[in-house]
């Protein structure tokens, strides 16, 4: 029978020792990696945030009359298209001639390998008289985007008020 030599194996205390340091390590590892996609995500949110914010800064910058551009009197329709050369309609468009440029609005936006889709929808407020039109509008801006790990749909929006006091 052979004699084992007792010297060369390992003891409990090296052994839990050295699971602790794997345990420590993969840990460490599995915190940063967690901590990239974090970070990750919350910059996609907060690009979604600056663009719904470009928009409203927009509308509060856009004569009233241009928001819609709707002829005195007239009524806008939810459903309808927006009118030629309005706010809205720049913003749900990319075919006017200043999208290429700094001022121009596009409604998709690729920022790194991540697709924006930002759509802006106003909507005039319904008075409580019937002799008087309300100054008050609804704006509505959706900003869509992809989530790009796993392409989970995220949705950032924001409604607002907007008056006209003319």
């Amino acid at each position: 029978m052979e004699k084992y030599n007792l010297r060369q194996a390992f003891t409990l205390i090296e052994i839990l020792v050295a699971a602790t340091m794997l345990s420590v390590l993969f840990g460490m590892t599995y915190l940063l990696s967690n901590t990239l996609f974090g970070v990750k995500k919350i910059r996609s949110y907060e690009t979604a945030i600056m663009l719904a914010n470009e928009a409203v800064e927009a509308v509060r910058a856009a004569r009233s009359s241009d928001l819609l551009r709707l002829p005195p009197g007239k009524k806008a329709d939810p459903k309808a298209k927006a009118e030629k050369d309005s706010l809205v309609a720049d913003f749900n468009s990319d075919q006017d001639e200043y999208d290429d440029t700094v001022c121009g609005f596009k409604p998709e936006i690729k920022v790194g390998n991540v697709l924006y889709k930002r759509t802006i929808e106003i909507i005039d407020m319904e008075s409580d008289s019937k002799s008087l039109e309300s100054p008050v509008k609804t704006v509505r801006i959706l900003v869509e985007w992809k989530d790009g790990e796993d392409a989970t749909p995220l949705t950032y929006e924001i409604i607002t008020a907007h008056c006209d006091l003319r």
